[in-house]
């Protein structure tokens, strides 16, 4: 299997860090942006986040529409737990 960029390893970290409350683009193309100091695109997060997720180490599940989100539908990641 081919290693995480570096990148990608941020990204892992980031879905990691905000599994409590877990992210959505937004809140994760933010929170890689800070931890690089650098503004991040959301295409470059998504294919990160499909690699990420084709090699088991996160999923994702998505949200309906409702009051809380604005009415707008959400896709959020979570890292994988291994251990059970």
């Amino acid at each position: 299997m081919q290693q995480l960029s570096d990148f990608e390893k941020t990204v892992c970290k980031a879905v990691n860090d905000l599994k409590e409350q877990p992210g959505y683009g937004v809140t994760l193309r933010n929170y890689v942006s800070h931890l690089l100091g650098k503004e991040i695109s959301y295409g470059v997060l998504y294919k990160a986040l499909e690699n990420l997720e084709e090699r088991g180490m996160i999923e994702h599940y998505d949200t309906m529409h409702s009051p809380a989100t604005g009415n707008i539908p959400r896709r959020y990641y979570i890292p994988v737990d291994n251990e059970g």
